[in-house]
């Protein structure tokens, strides 16, 4: 029961834009790693909010519960690591686990980003999102 609940505020977060993407996941490393420089540019600042086809949205539930775990799993270890190096390491192979993720669940990064745009401007959306999320959890 406890599990559930993480999950349902973490899918509210989601919907809410507060959970991280792998391109906000990705941005937040970068950020952590060159303090002095300025990151790169990502490919599109924000991107496209994509309506997502049934296929897609089931891909996208998918890689966003496997996505929550990763993120758990990763604050974890970084809150356990002892060394600046660990927790580094630890968020570069998060970030690496988050991306392959998304793309064995047939999407881009852009794709994922993109359909997160959209759960975040679309309510009915994101209440589906949540409600599906919410099924995988408690399979």
């Amino acid at each position: 029961m406890a599990l559930t609940n993480k999950f349902s505020v973490v899918a509210l977060a989601l919907a809410a834009g507060l959970a991280a993407t792998p391109a906000s996941f990705a941005q937040d490393s970068q950020d952590e790693q060159q303090p002095a420089q300025s990151a790169p540019a990502a490919p599109s600042e924000q991107p496209a909010a994509v309506e997502p086809n049934e296929e897609q949205l089931d891909s996208f539930v998918t890689a966003t519960v496997r996505i929550i775990a990763i993120q758990r799993d990763a604050q974890q270890e970084i809150t356990a690591a002892e060394e600046p190096e660990q927790q580094e390491q630890v968020r570069n192979q998060a970030l690496q686990m988050i991306v392959a993720a998304v793309e064995e669940e047939g999407l881009t990064v852009d794709e994922y980003n993109g359909i997160v745009q959209h759960v975040q401007t679309d309510p009915e959306l994101g209440e589906t999102v949540q409600q599906r999320i919410q099924e995988h959890v408690s399979e």
